[in-house]
């Protein structure tokens, strides 16, 4: 079974879906949730640049202080499986990075790590694969009535980073965040629970190579 893939519409206003995190205001319903969002400040952390990241649980988002350079994660269902994905905001360009598809995940994406030397291992082997996202689910549990047609989404809207430099600094984003958050797909990093070194970030020996030869980048 494959996607019908020219049902899925690329949005780049409002009627991009935005994941909601546990602590956006509409899901912080709880006492501990509401008194965490009252006083928010997530903690900062820094890049070799000294760029400030930092886990933002009210949209689960790795930001930095470039609001157009951010980590997105965002969770799928395909067919009832339920799917973690990441892609990168940078420049305007919206790029997933993800695991191959195959016969048993009917789209790319980011599958539980393995367990390795002691520590969770998400393994990434393609950047640029478009990331296609029904939002009916999200629709019905916000409550927003969104056109039919504008529900089969694809959040991304670049397959390749602009330059070497935007290509680099993606890859050190993403490497710190797994270090730094642990399972950035999870909710401990939303609330303050860091779990530095727990989780690592590769790179399949494919991805690395064509990282180097620069396939990824258009200049």
């Amino acid at each position: 079974m494959t996607m019908n893939q020219q049902n899925y519409k690329a949005f780049e206003d409002e009627r991009l879906y935005q994941p909601w995190g546990p602590l956006h205001p509409q899901n912080a319903t709880t006492d501990l949730r509401k008194k965490i969002l009252a006083d928010y400040h997530p903690t900062k952390y820094h890049l070799k640049d000294g760029m400030e990241y930092w886990f933002d649980g009210r949209f689960n988002r790795i930001c930095t202080d470039d609001s157009g350079f951010y980590l997105q994660t965002i969770a799928s269902s395909d067919f009832g499986n339920v799917q973690k994905r990441l892609y990168v905001s940078i420049n305007g360009r919206r790029i997933q990075l993800s695991r191959k598809n195959n016969e048993t995940l009917i789209s790319p994406v980011s599958v539980p790590p393995l367990k390795k030397a002691g520590k969770w291992a998400w393994k990434i082997e393609e950047i640029g694969s478009p990331l296609y996202f029904h939002t009916g689910f999200e629709d019905d549990r916000r409550k927003t009535k969104r056109p039919i047609d504008e529900r089969r989404q694809c959040i991304t809207n670049a397959s390749k980073f602009s330059n070497r430099a935007d290509q680099d600094k993606t890859l050190e984003l993403v490497k710190a965040a797994f270090s730094t958050f642990g399972n950035i797909f999870g909710v401990d990093a939303a609330f303050g629970r860091e779990q530095p070194g727990e989780n690592i970030v590769e790179f399949s020996e494919e991805l690395s190579e064509e990282i180097k030869r620069g396939v990824h980048v258009e200049i």
